[in-house]
C-alpha cells in the first residue's frame, strides 16, 4: 500500500491515515526456503473475505467509467447495504492463525495474494516447478463474479490483477497438516519438477476458476476482455526497485522482498519509532498536480 497511487480516492482536502508494523527477522530463517521445495509440496490456500483492498484504484476507475455508482444497492452479498459497502468489507487478517505455522520449520513460504493471485504464486515458484492451481473446491467469492460481469472482465484479468477468494498461500510438505486447523484452508494445487522436454509449457496452470466465475457473473452479464489498470503502477515499482538496490543495507529475499539489514554492532536492538508521512505527501500532491510520488519514502 506504501506505493499505491489512489487519485480517486484522495480527493483535494483528504488524506489517508495508514498504520504499519515493523518485524525482525534471523537472517538465514527468512522466507521463502526456495532450497527445501521438493516435488509434491503443497500449495495451500486461505480464503479472503473479498478484494482485501486490493486493485481499488483500478476497480473505482472501471466502475465510474461504467457510470455505477457505489450508493447504489449492492446486488451481491448483504443486498441491504449499498454498493461501496459490500465492495470495502475488511480484509482478513492471518497473524494469530498462521503464527504458529511460522515458527515451524515445515513452512517453507508464506504470502499474501496481493495485488494479484498468479504473479505471487509467480514469485515463490522457481523456474525449475510447475503447478496447477485447482478451484474446483474452492468457493470463488461472489464479488469476483459481479465485477467480471458488471465490467466484462476476463477470468486471466481477475486472476492477474486480483485475489480471486484466496487472501493467503502457504508452501508446506505434503507430510505437514497442522495447516489444516486453520479455517477454510484447502489445497490449491501441488508442486511438480517442470519437464525438460516441454519447455514452453505453462509454469502455472488454472483449472476450474472460469467455470465458477462464470457461474457466479451470468446474472450480472457476460465475460469479456476488458482490462484493469493501475496507472503508472509498474512505472513507480521499477523506479523504486532501482533506487532500493544502491542502499548497502539492503537485504534481498530469494523472492525478491527487499529487507534492511540490523547494522552489526547493534547489540539487542529496539525499534523505538517510526514515521510514515502519508497525510503530509497526499496534500503536496493535490497541490502539484502529481500522484506519482505518493507513497515514496
Amino acid at each position: 500500500g506504501e506505493t499505491a497511487e489512489m487519485p480517486s480516492v484522495y480527493e483535494v482536502g483528504k488524506y489517508d491515515v495508514a498504520g504499519y508494523c515493523v518485524g525482525l527477522v534471523e537472517k538465514g530463517s527468512e522466507l521463502p526456503k526456495f532450497e527445501q521445495y521438493e516435488e509434491g509440496d503443497l500449495l495451500i490456500s486461505l480464503p479472503s473475505t473479498g478484494l482485501h483492498c486490493s486493485g481499488f484504484n483500478a476497480i473505482l476507475t472501471a466502475l465510474a467509467n461504467h457510470e455505477i455508482d457505489l450508493n447504489q444497492p449492492s446486488e451481491f452479498g448483504d443486498v441491504s447495504k449499498s454498493l461501496g459497502h459490500n465492495l470495502a468489507v475488511p480484509s482478513r487478517i492471518y497473524v494469530l492463525e498462521v503464527l504458529q505455522l511460522l515458527r515451524s520449520i515445515k513452512l517453507k513460504q508464506s504470502l499474501t495474494s496481493l495485488p494479484g493471485l498468479i504473479p505471487n504464486v509467480a514469485r515463490i515458484l522457481p523456474s525449475k516447478y510447475e503447478i496447477s492451481l485447482d478451484f474446483g473446491d474452492l468457493k470463488v467469492p461472489e464479488v469476483y463474479g459481479w465485477l467480471a460481469g458488471k465490467l466484462k472482465l476476463s477470468a486471466n484479468t481477475l486472476l492477474d490483477n486480483l485475489n480471486c477468494g484466496i487472501g493467503m498461500v502457504l508452501v508446506v510438505p505434503k507430510t505437514f497438516n497442522d495447516w489444516k486447523s486453520i479455517k477454510g484452508a484447502k489445497v490449491l494445487g501441488v508442486i511438480k519438477r517442470k519437464i525438460a522436454a516441454c519447455p514452453q509449457k505453462t509454469q502455472i496452470d488454472v483449472k476450474n476458476f472460469e467455470e465458477a466465475l462464470e457461474k457466479y457473473a451470468s446474472k450480472f452479464g457476460p465475460l469479456g476482455e476488458n482490462e484493469l489498470l493501475e496507472p503508472n503502477y509498474h512505472d513507480l515499482q521499477g523506479s523504486l526497485i532501482v533506487n532500493s538496490e544502491q542502499r548497502s543495507e539492503l537485504h534481498i529475499a530469494q523472492n525478491g522482498r527487499r529487507l534492511t539489514e540490523v547494522p552489526k554492532s547493534f547489540k539487542d536492538p529496539i525499534l523505538i519509532m517510526g514515521t510514515d508521512g502519508v497525510g503530509t505527501k497526499i496534500q503536496i500532491a493535490q497541490q502539484t498536480g502529481r500522484n506519482s510520488t505518493v507513497g515514496i519514502d
